[in-house]
């Protein structure tokens, strides 16, 4: 075996990986030792009292069970603990196998323990195997792990840790089972060999773990969670379950314990009792033949009050039965075998399980044991299929517990009379009451109910909801021409478009006529955000509603109007409040020429159609090459152009000129940000492409800008390598100017990004304010650090301190490093180039500005 591949011999610091540990799963882990140490233990004790040598080997492997599992989830749960600063995950199938050594461990020292008579060699030989089998299962354990350092160990703390676990796990077999031990009361005895046994477990991790080298490569980020704890979730969950079933089997063992005992105790006791049954036999058989002729006549008596029982029994119309305590049939009448399609004969001596599906069956026990907890009849209705899928029924059930004279229970009485009929009436009464009978929608009754604990709702968690009122055009023109009957046929295929386009929480309700309204409930707690989603179902509809109708063979076109109005939202108003609303909002788009939909806030309705607008429009630029680049010069102190930063612009069919302050946020929001970016990028290489043929042209840089979005990409990288190798653009020529927020909610992405050791990528740090680069640049491969707003040198009381804290920032920049870009700032002091000795690069139109003060 080479050593150094499993030792460690390393002495740079810097490439030993960080770790940290949670102390909650630590102390979990040691009390779970603790547990399966004490289980094992208190089942090895079991065994050596059981004489029966199956029953002792099934003991030994259950205490062997319980402690080699508990080795296991304990240096699972161990590892779970650990914060290390690399991704980790495990091997399942080492993970699986690294159980074997602890529990084969145990089995042999268990099986030298189960003994009368326990020698002290035997008690060092089984502590040293137990020592053995925890240390050969954490360290197989840890070749499990599967991650990018290398796992060495120091040999000192390698040797400590199988000493310690070998050590403490002598003096715990030797605290619960030594002769000297022996006065002590044998819980504390097992508590405490239980205690140290638990030690030598966690003991022996801990210091192994001590003991383990991480070498990788040298990173500055905070320890991390393992990436794939599967298998250890797997050996908790599994540890778990198995050290359950061996607290199982240990208490099976100690009920055959003490039911022997008890069976030696009984049958001293069944020898006296044999005694005294015989002298009290002959007593009885007197007594027998005395009752035997009191029985007969009452027996005569019984069997008259039967006959009547069951005479009267025969004759309710309802259906009746009892039932023992247990559930079992005890007598049923004629009513009953006609429901259940079976003869009393075969219904009694059987319960509901046998004559039902285990559903109703469940319910019916369910409500059996309510009676009989309540000690009164207790009323109910139920729905049930009998007779093996024959009838449906609805009924209305009576159980009460019957009791004897004596005031014992003997079971359940149950009556129950069919009330399906019934039922059926007051559905179809509801239906009317509730329910449009034409197209099956609610009702006007049924939507007030629902729009009133809409509002409620609404009001109490601030969700904004929204109303449509709808009304068909030229309905009446095609219900006069057509006849009435072909109007509901149309009617009806309204009410199915209009619930084909709605969710299953909302309602869509026919308020009479032609007039509909559908009910939108819990949109968000934003009301641009809720009118957005209002009128997306709301163009839904139109165009469902637009779609030619086939009624009668025949094809007929009916648009609709729809006004939408919000609720709720934190506001209280009367439930007739948004109906009115959205009524006056349907007008409106009727007065707008039909077919349309209006909403009742005419601000809202503009905001709406303005962003649709602007999104459709900026769809269309991505597509039809309205969009620009504008590329402004950056200059140096001598006044020549070192490179230039691109600049989009919209320029649009009708409005011409937009403002990037108008629809880059937009594009931010729907995500067209993503093309718009990859555009610009590809323009920009292209560009590159072009002025590297030209020589007074080829040495310029052009600078990018990379939203937040475009960045957190997983594919942005390789995206620009592509761009870069499809234009053939210098890739020295290319700087990518990132965001402050980008810097500050994503470091570790973005430094892996810019490692330097990608060839051919520049980027700037965009927008940094002063206390931002003192923490965060050094960490980060910029090449540039980029001043792009204003408000970087504000904030100060006069002009000649903002120029000395820009001065100041941009030296620092230069300090480290970095490419100092200072643009577009309105101080015009700082930007002037004479006065900043060592900026590389300053816009030409600030240039020009400052030679114009």
């Amino acid at each position: 075996m080479q050593w150094d591949a499993f030792f460690s011999s390393t002495s740079d610091i810097s490439l030993l990986v960080l770790s940290s540990y949670d102390g909650g799963l630590v102390t979990l882990s040691v009390l779970i030792a603790v547990a399966a140490s004490v289980l094992a233990l208190h089942i090895v004790r079991i065994a050596r009292r059981l004489t029966d040598p199956f029953l002792r080997v099934m003991a030994v492997s259950s205490g062997s069970l319980a402690l080699g599992v508990g080795v296991w989830s304990m240096h699972f749960i161990g590892m779970l603990a650990l914060r290390l600063c690399a991704p980790v995950s495990y091997d399942l199938t080492v993970t699986l196998l690294s159980v074997l050594p602890s529990l084969f461990a145990a089995w042999v020292a268990f099986n030298l323990l189960v003994v009368k008579e326990i020698s002290n060699r035997q008690l060092v030989f089984s502590g040293t195997l137990v020592g053995a089998g925890i240390g050969t299962m954490h360290y197989t354990g840890m070749q499990a792990m599967v991650m990018t350092p290398l796992l060495r160990y120091q040999p000192f703390w390698f040797a400590l840790s199988i000493v310690v676990a070998v050590l403490l796990a002598i003096l715990a077999l030797w605290i619960g089972y030594s002769k000297i031990t022996k006065p002590l009361r044998a819980l504390t005895r097992l508590l405490i060999s239980g205690t140290v046994m638990g030690c030598a477990i966690a003991g022996m991790h801990y210091t192994a773990m001590r003991a383990a080298v991480f070498i990788g490569t040298p990173v500055t980020s905070v320890p991390m969670a393992p990436e794939g704890t599967g298998a250890m979730s797997l050996a908790i969950t599994l540890g778990t379950f198995l050290l359950g079933i061996s607290i199982l089997v240990a208490n099976l063992f100690v009920r055959y314990r003490d039911l022997t005992r008890q069976a030696n105790e009984s049958r001293a006791e069944m020898s006296v009792l044999v005694e005294k049954l015989k002298l009290s036999e002959r007593l009885l058989e007197e007594r027998v033949e005395q009752r035997t002729m009191a029985l007969s006549n009452s027996n005569t008596a019984m069997q008259a009050t039967a006959a009547r029982l069951s005479a009267l029994v025969q004759t309710i119309p309802d259906l009746f039965w009892m039932k023992d305590v247990n559930g079992v049939y005890q007598a049923c009448n004629r009513v009953f075998e006609r429901v259940f399609g079976a003869k009393e004969a075969d219904i009694v001596g059987k319960t509901d399980y046998d004559l039902m599906d285990s559903k109703p069956a469940d319910v019916n026990r369910a409500n059996d044991r309510k009676a009989i907890e309540a000690g009164k009849p207790i009323l109910y209705e139920e729905a049930l299929d009998f007779a093996d899928g024959g009838q449906h029924m609805v009924l209305e059930t009576i159980k009460a517990p019957i009791y004897d004279t004596s005031g014992q229970l003997m079971g359940v009485l149950g009556i129950a009379r069919d009330i399906t009929a019934r039922k059926a009436s007051e559905d179809e009464i509801r239906s009317l009451v509730f329910y449009d009978t034409l197209t099956g929608l609610p009702n006007r009754r049924l939507l007030m109910d629902r729009l009133h604990h809409a509002l409620a709702a609404a009001s109490r968690h601030l969700r904004q909801g929204a109303l449509l009122f709808i009304d068909l055009d030229n309905f009446k023109t095609i219900n006069d021409t057509l006849g009435h009957n072909q109007g509901d046929l149309l009617l009806q295929q309204v009410a199915s478009r209009l619930n084909a386009c709605i969710r299953e929480e909302d309602t869509a309700a026919r308020l009479g006529g032609d007039e509909f309204v559908v009910m939108l409930e819990d949109l968000s707690e934003q009301a641009l955000d809720a009118a957005t989603r209002a009128e997306l179902v709301g163009n839904k509809v139109l165009a469902a509603l637009s779609q030619p109708y086939s009624i009668g063979g025949t094809d007929i076109s009916c648009t609709g109007s729809i006004g939408i109005t919000l609720f709720g939202g934190g506001q209280h108003e009367h439930i007739d409040e948004p109906l009115k609303r959205a009524d006056l909002a349907m007008y409106q788009s009727k007065v707008a020429g039909r077919n349309a939909v209006r909403f009742f806030d005419p601000q809202m309705q503009a905001v709406v159609v303005a962003r649709a607008t602007l999104e459709t429009g900026l769809r269309n630029a991505l597509q039809g090459n309205q969009l620009l680049l504008h590329y402004q010069a950056q200059v140096v102190e001598e006044g020549r152009i070192v490179g230039a930063e691109v600049l989009v612009r919209w320029m649009h069919p009708e409005r011409g000129m937009v403002s990037p302050a108008e629809f880059i946020p937009l594009a931010e929001e729907t995500g067209l940000i993503l093309p718009l970016g990859l555009w610009v990028l590809e323009t920009a290489c292209t560009q590159l492409g072009v002025w590297a043929y030209m020589p007074e042209m080829a040495h310029l840089t052009i600078a990018v800008n990379v939203s937040a979005r475009q960045f957190r990409q997983p594919e942005f990288v390789d995206q620009v390598l592509t761009v870069l190798q499809q234009t053939g653009a210098n890739p020295k020529r290319l700087k990518l100017e990132l965001t402050e927020g980008l810097l500050v909610h994503n470091v570790e992405d973005v430094i892996a990004k810019m490692r330097p050791e990608r060839p051919g990528r520049r980027f700037l740090a965009g927008r940094l304010w002063h206390r931002l680069l003192v923490t965060r640049v050094p960490e980060t491969p910029a090449t540039q650090p980029a001043q792009d707003r204003p408000g970087f040198c504000q904030g100060h009381p006069d002009r000649f301190r903002r120029r000395r804290h820009c001065q100041n920032r941009d030296l620092f920049g230069c300090e480290l490093g970095l490419e100092c870009d200072s643009r577009r700032r309105r101080d015009r002091g700082p930007a002037r180039p004479a006065r900043n000795p060592g900026l590389p690069g300053v816009p030409g139109l600030l240039v020009q500005q400052a030679f114009a003060d």
